[in-house]
C-alpha cells in the first residue's frame, strides 16, 4: 500500500485531516489531508522545514530553494513564480502533454516487452525534457 493511501485510511481512522508522526531520527511529520490546511501551510511564512532537509545539503547546496527559509526563501520563490503562472502555464500545457504522452509510452513499452519500469528514472527524465523543451527550447 502506498504512503498516501495509508496517510488517508489513518485520517479516516482518526475521523481527522491531519496525522501527525514522531518518527526515530526524522522527529515529527505532519500529514495533511485538508486542502484548505495545506494552503495555509503553504502559504505561510512561520513554519519552520524539517531539519532532515540539513541531510540533502551536500546534493543540492545550501542554497537552494528546497533548503533556504524565510526572507532568502522568499526572495528565490518570487523568481519562480512566474513560471507557475496561470498565464505561462497555458502556454506550455501543450508541451507538457506531449512530454506526458512520451513519458506514458515508454512505461507501455517496458511493460509490452515484460521489463520492470524504474519510476524514478522515467520521472526524472520527464522533468528533464519539461524543463529543456519549455526553458531552453530544446526537445530531447
Amino acid at each position: 500500500v502506498s504512503h498516501d493511501i495509508q496517510f488517508l485510511n489513518w485520517m479516516q481512522k482518526l475521523n481527522s485531516k491531519v496525522v501527525m508522526f514522531q518518527l526515530p531520527v526524522i522527529g515529527r511529520f505532519i500529514c495533511v489531508g485538508d486542502p484548505t490546511v495545506a494552503r495555509y501551510v503553504l502559504m505561510t511564512t512561520s513554519f519552520r522545514k524539517s531539519p532532515t532537509y540539513g541531510g540533502m545539503v551536500p546534493l543540492i547546496g545550501k542554497k537552494s530553494m528546497v533548503a533556504t527559509e524565510g526572507k532568502e526563501w522568499s526572495s528565490q520563490r518570487r523568481l519562480y513564480n512566474p513560471g507557475f503562472s496561470p498565464d505561462f502555464l497555458r502556454g506550455v500545457v501543450e508541451t507538457i502533454v506531449e512530454k506526458c504522452n512520451r513519458f506514458v509510452a515508454k512505461c507501455d513499452e517496458d511493460v509490452h516487452n515484460g521489463a520492470p519500469t524504474d519510476m524514478l528514472v522515467r520521472a526524472v527524465d520527464l522533468t528533464s525534457d519539461v524543463i529543456a523543451q519549455v526553458a531552453f527550447g530544446e526537445d530531447w
